[in-house]
């Protein structure tokens, strides 16, 4: 397994890579926007069509709509936010994932423990999404932050920010935290997903002090893309002396983890196991920008491809776009 410390004042940016040889990828950053001053707590990022994405605040739930500017190659010089709808039912959603089969969204609550598919005209809440009852055991404020759907619309993740109460304990300056990834897949428009195994993800250790437990590393959100590759952004906020943010990006490869659906717990001292292996991509710091939502962009004329991260923006971090562009 290959993977490298990570500090929490960052992003992280992780690949769970299938078909790409990770030696072979390339992250390079090609601009950093600001973004309006509202709204702000922006959570999350899906890609919806060329140029549009969508994005959900957390509490007090809603749907926004990002119109990005763009050039030729996708590359983007300034943006439009929306709000579109209220989300029903909702009551902290860090993650949100368009769903191309039916024009509609998922969203993952963190408080609920819940993932809900709701109309994005109105916020309705459709139906929900069945879950491993394990999901069950999240911990406060650490539950799910991560979710996404392939762009056929025929598989999607989901990921816990830190450790499930029974799988081990949550990330310090000595340790990471272990959280579980779900894939679910479905046939068609019409049919229920359906589980189809879980891998554990071992997050790097807070790279700086952590005073008075108030800094973290857990993953923040995943993006899954055509030939299955998967992306994740894994986040760190700690002190170096000062308060900083970390984003790192890298390359995952499950070929060898265990799944572990069947497992009640992770934690230290029970069976053994193998994560997923990850090999570091990019690593920058990003200041006051605690970026929380990944999304692809266009692919560009020589073949490489943007991505584009999405500041929180709450309080007094930043409100930024990091535009990404991942090269072979």
């Amino acid at each position: 397994m290959c993977y490298t410390s990570v500090m929490f004042s960052d992003c992280r940016i992780l690949l769970l890579c299938l078909p790409w040889t990770a030696t072979a990828l390339t992250f390079t950053t090609v601009c950093e926007l600001d973004r309006p001053d509202e709204p702000t707590s922006l959570s999350s990022l899906s890609f919806v069509s060329n140029g549009v994405y969508w994005s959900s605040t957390d509490w007090k739930p809603a749907l926004h709509e990002i119109v990005l500017r763009q050039d030729a190659d996708g590359k983007p010089d300034g943006l439009k936010i929306t709000r579109l709808c209220a989300l029903e039912g909702a009551k902290d959603v860090e993650g949100i994932a368009y769903d191309p089969l039916r024009g509609t969204f998922w969203a993952a609550d963190e408080v609920y423990s819940k993932v809900s598919e709701h109309d994005p005209k109105t916020g309705r809440r459709l139906g929900e999404l069945k879950l491993p009852s394990i999901f069950g055991k999240s911990r406060r404020t650490y539950g799910f932050e991560s979710l996404c759907i392939r762009p056929d619309g025929l598989e999607m993740w989901l990921a816990n920010e830190e450790a499930l109460s029974c799988d081990g304990p949550v990330s310090t300056p000595e340790h990471g935290t272990t959280v579980r990834l779900a894939r679910f897949t479905r046939t068609g428009r019409d049919d229920d997903w359906k589980d189809a195994g879980q891998w554990a993800y071992a997050t790097d250790s807070i790279g700086g002090g952590a005073p008075l437990n108030a800094c973290r590393s857990g993953l923040s959100s995943l993006c899954v893309l055509e030939d299955g590759t998967l992306l994740a952004l894994e986040r760190e906020y700690s002190f170096k002396p000062l308060p900083a943010l970390r984003c790192r990006i890298y390359a995952i490869d499950r070929s060898q983890a265990t799944d572990i659906a069947a497992r009640e717990s992770l934690a230290p001292g029970t069976l053994p196991f193998t994560p997923v292996a990850k090999t570091l991509l990019y690593d920058t710091n990003t200041g006051l920008s605690m970026y929380e939502g990944l999304a692809p962009g266009p692919i560009a004329s020589d073949g490489s491809r943007l991505f584009y991260l999405i500041s929180d923006g709450d309080k007094m971090m930043s409100k930024k776009l990091l535009v990404l562009r991942l090269s072979k």
